[in-house]
């Protein structure tokens, strides 16, 4: 099978026009409207990020969607409610040794997406947050409230990356 390719400003047009109705929470011709006036408008603010002559797969967008979609209900979710009970025990017994530090943590990206996705799973995990990444050197730094143990940190957020990674291609 083919995989159709796209222009990404096209790509990019598409995928704002659901996400419009989606914040507004209806699809009516008057949305409709503002969406077809939101969307190039936008897309004027985020011409450098997108390549104006680069192509995009839908095939592969499919991919990367319905795996970024799997990652957050597979290892997001869980991640989420786990840390959240984790916090809420540490508010009410705040006895608990807290040992907040930041962690270095060696990462081979392989894009942007690869990024994105690894940066909101930890920033909204509570108790962790990106304060800094380097592309170049591959190190993502993460403050977490108990550093005690940075190799800890370090295994699972590094897992975490694997596991999406393999979700989104």
């Amino acid at each position: 099978m083919r995989d159709l390719r796209l222009p990404t400003w096209l790509v990019y047009l598409l995928a704002v026009f659901p996400l419009w109705f989606l914040l507004m929470g209806r699809a009516s011709p008057d949305q409709v409207l503002w969406a077809a006036i939101a969307g190039p408008i936008s897309l004027l603010l985020v011409r450098r990020i997108l390549v104006s002559r680069s192509r995009t797969g839908l095939l592969r967008l499919a991919r990367q969607a319905i795996g970024i979609a799997l990652a957050f209900v597979f290892l997001f979710v869980p991640d989420a409610v786990r840390s959240t009970l984790d916090m809420a025990h540490r508010i009410l017994r705040p006895v608990i040794p807290m040992q907040p530090g930041v962690v270095a943590i060696p990462i081979p990206f392989e894009g942007t997406l690869d990024l994105l996705v690894l940066l909101l799973h930890v920033t909204l995990t509570p108790g962790q947050f990106v304060v800094d990444y380097d592309l170049q050197k591959g190190i993502l730094y993460v403050h977490a409230i108990d550093a005690s143990d940075p190799d800890r940190i370090r295994s699972g957020v590094q897992e975490i990356h694997r596991k999406t990674r393999r979700l989104t291609g």
